[in-house]
């Protein structure tokens, strides 16, 4: 009974691991270039209404993600522009990335083919929730 436990134990780890690095390779096959097509922030309420965007943009960037656990992130929109340096970690459906050090924790979400992901932040007690809408260059 032993064994059969450590054995559900050994092959429940490795199927988590192999779908990790499934996620990983999709994000950096062909390059790792992802459109922005669609990044919102916005206010949210406890009480389960949002406010209107306090930040949109579409078409508005790319992120990337390469092999080696590093990326890139640019977004730019009439008013204001910013290039980011970024390394990142991932599991089946969370992508964290760190930024100058500190690490912003994402829900990750695809479509059915796996063309587009959506990263979706929820900045607690900020009351902040930031969506970034991607699709495969």
């Amino acid at each position: 009974m032993k064994r059969i436990i450590i054995l559900l134990l050994i092959s429940t780890l490795f199927y988590a691991c192999s779908d990790a690095a499934k996620i990983k390779r999709k994000l950096h096959f062909g390059g790792g270039k992802w459109e922005i097509i669609e990044y919102k922030r916005y206010f949210w309420s406890p009480v389960g209404v949002n406010s209107q965007n306090i930040f949109l943009c579409a078409n508005c960037g790319t992120i990337e993600f390469k092999k080696d656990g590093s990326g890139a992130l640019s977004i730019s929109d009439p008013e204001s522009s910013g290039s980011f340096q970024f390394t990142y970690t991932n599991s089946k459906d969370i992508v964290t990335l760190f930024i100058d050090g500190e690490g912003a924790v994402y829900d990750l979400t695809w479509n059915i083919k796996k063309t587009q992901m959506t990263l979706s932040q929820n900045i607690g007690h900020a009351g902040f929730v930031n969506v970034i809408v991607c699709k495969k260059k």
